[in-house]
């Protein structure tokens, strides 16, 4: 019925095409469909609106939808003394109403990971509810709540469709969020009106995510008969539909990376350069490349079956590698280069292209690619695979899928799901495993996972709960004299099963990467680059011919540049053509940035920053507070030496130059 609903929302101009596309679809996979029903579960969503008291942010307005009817509750007759108290209860309350629904309910928040879900760990009632809890990089991907034999989900639609409420809403319903200014204080909720002004403000965005979300899970189940529910996050969406139609596993078998190999390859999984070459640039051009990622998946084999692994720590200058494939630690030597090709981990710096002599570990294809440009190597230990084209198929069909979709959701849905998918096979194999745990009942617990777990920290949240976070994956020495702990047994069972599938092949992922920085530095040597970032560079040379069009791996040109001015990676501005400013600084919104900020910046005159209002969410101890930060920006550029002229303005840089020949500086 849900679904149906959303089907009559789809805009009229787009209907055709997307029926169109829908039949296309179906065509090609049609022969390996292994369809997926949708989860037979309440899907609810929700949303808090919080008020804020002495900086600290407490829930003031709950509304949760079905589809049919809205629950919103708000705090009445509230005040100073008493937000603490009765934000407590809004929140029971909210997780009481959540049961009403049935065992087994799903319940989205648009960004839960990050805010709503802290406030729901923070007021959950120990003595009442059991808490399961999913989390990576400080980001809560779900929390399961147990009453007896009941359950309730909660998730962050977030991960799974990575943009604002607001712009879901344009995308799939061509509606937005309404106007509304959230500088509401505690006495505000004294006033009849202005509750039901927050009441309806919250109800809204809860019916635009109930609508967004169901469009976008009808158009993936339409096309793939995958159900977004059953999955967390985008990437793992992407990785669902690259194994349910594309993937062979008796002709091309991928080889699950862990342990000692695993770490092996993670010193060559590096990301994109991002470095300024010259600061000035005058009459230019900004262009990108189409889907570059995606394009090397289809354009070069991978590294797929593992074979061997062989260590050799004296080293040899007779390694055949022009018929190897895969990964090896090699002593290099890059003399004189203006824009040398290989990467080098700098600590406290990041990733630069050096001249010098250090040892890393590199893909194969890097290092014939850094033959013909005059490196020198010494090989040491090395991992050896299998090469298959792995990913042609679906990128092709996905990439001509979205060329058939432009002008509708779909072309937005597949790019988001190809740009997805290298990354879900680079995650690091340990997963933080939570428990929210009552205080006084914690102690055996926690000797529980002392003994068997690498533990990374566990606190008090407040009085009557302890926050323990610690690696997924036992310490399996310790684990074999443990005997009669009911608690790890469950935790055993839930780690053994969590390893069963392909989750993590990180020989893919820095494959993927290192293809990427080579068809950059080809662009680098063609064309007089001013900037470059992981798939873009600024030059004042015209690209034709063959380099550019609307094919996947081109260039097409963003925009022309009347002048720009780059500081350091992620902080530069831009004049364009038209008159139009584009303003860059890594961790400043747009609308604190001026033009005189840059020409200080390049003066070498710091820069000083008020930042008002800046909301912060703490983890650990489950607040979410408003903070007033003062941010400097002093323009510092460390990945390359300046270069000035006469009179001592900066003109242009060069490579600095490194000598590391036991470890990289990481």
């Amino acid at each position: 019925g849900i679904l149906m609903k959303c089907r009559t929302m789809v805009i009229r101009i787009c209907r055709k095409n997307v029926k169109k596309i829908t039949i296309y679809m179906r065509n090609i996979i049609k022969k390996k469909i292994k369809k997926e029903f949708c989860i037979k579960k309440n899907v609810l969503f929700a949303d808090f609106e919080t008020v804020v008291v002495n900086g600290l942010h407490y829930v003031s307005v709950y509304d949760i939808y079905d589809g049919n009817r809205h629950r919103c509750k708000s705090l009445e007759s509230v005040s100073v003394d008493s937000v603490i108290h009765k934000s407590n209860d809004l929140v029971y309350s909210f997780i009481e109403d959540c049961f009403v629904y049935g065992s087994n309910s799903i319940v989205y928040f648009h960004n839960f990971g990050r805010f709503d879900s802290l406030f729901v760990l923070r007021n959950i009632d120990l003595s009442k509810y059991k808490v399961d809890i999913k989390m990576r990089d400080n980001i809560y991907y779900e929390i399961i709540i147990f009453f007896g034999d009941e359950k309730v989900t909660f998730r962050d639609s977030y991960l799974l469709f990575p943009s604002s409420l607001n712009e879901m809403a344009l995308l799939f319903l061509n509606d937005k969020k309404k106007d509304f200014v959230h500088n509401y204080t505690v006495n505000d909720y004294l006033d009849i009106n202005k509750v039901r002004d927050i009441q309806e403000y919250c109800k809204h965005d809860v019916y635009l995510l109930y609508m967004s979300f169901n469009k976008y899970r009808d158009y993936v189940y339409d096309l793939f008969h995958i159900d977004i529910c059953r999955v967390l996050t985008l990437s793992s969406l992407s990785l669902r539909i690259f194994l349910t139609y594309y993937y062979n596993d008796k002709t091309t078998p991928i080889t699950h990376s862990e342990g000692n190999i695993d770490s092996f390859i993670r010193r060559a999984y590096k990301g994109g350069i991002v470095d300024v070459y010259k600061p000035i640039l005058q009459n230019g051009y900004c262009y990108d490349v189409n889907s570059l990622y995606p394009y090397v998946m289809s354009k070069y084999k991978m590294p797929s079956m593992f074979i061997r692994y062989v260590k050799n720590e004296k080293g040899s200058n007779s390694f055949d590698i022009e018929n190897f494939f895969g990964f090896v630690e090699v002593d290099v030597v890059c003399k004189k280069m203006e824009i040398p090709f290989l990467t080098y981990f700098k600590k406290n710096v990041g990733l630069i292209s050096p001249v010098g002599n250090w040892k890393g570990v590199y893909f194969s294809e890097e290092i014939k690619y850094a033959l013909k440009l005059g490196y020198q190597f010494k090989y040491y230990s090395y991992v050896s695979f299998k090469s298959d084209i792995l990913f042609k198929e679906f990128v092709n069909t996905l990439y001509d899928l979205r060329v058939k979709s432009k002008g509708t959701p779909l072309d937005k849905i597949i790019k988001l799901i190809l740009n997805s998918l290298y990354g879900r096979f680079g995650m690091i194999n340990e997963v933080k495993k939570c428990l929210l745990l009552d205080s006084e009942k914690s102690e055996d617990y926690l000797n529980e996972l002392l003994l068997a777990y690498d533990v990374k920290c566990y606190e008090n949240v407040e009085a009557n709960k302890t926050m323990v976070k610690f690696a997924n994956k036992p310490v399996l020495d310790n684990i074999q004299f443990i005997e009669d702990m009911p608690l790890l047994d469950k935790l055993m069972n839930n780690y053994e099963n969590s390893t069963r599938s392909l989750s993590s092949a990180v020989h893919i992922s820095a494959a993927i990467t290192a293809y990427a920085r080579i068809e950059m530095y080809k662009y680098k040597l063609k064309y007089n680059v001013y900037y470059s970032d992981t798939d873009s560079i600024f030059t004042d040379s015209k690209i034709d011919g063959n380099d550019i069009g609307d094919n996947l791996g081109q260039m097409k040109l963003e925009y022309k540049i009347k002048h720009g001015l780059f500081i350091a990676p992620k902080l530069y501005y831009i004049e364009k053509e038209d008159n139009s400013f584009i303003f860059k600084g890594k961790g400043i919104h747009a609308e604190y940035l001026k033009k005189e900020h840059y020409i200080e910046l390049y003066q070498n005159i710091p820069v000083t920053f008020d930042i008002k209002q800046k909301i912060k969410g703490n983890t650990y101890n489950l607040f979410i507070k408003n903070i007033d930060k003062q941010i400097t920006l002093t323009g510092v550029f460390n990945k390359r030496e300046k270069i000035y002229d006469e009179i001592g303005n900066w003109i242009g840089t060069y490579p600095y130059y490194v000598k590391d020949l036991y470890e990289e500086d990481d």
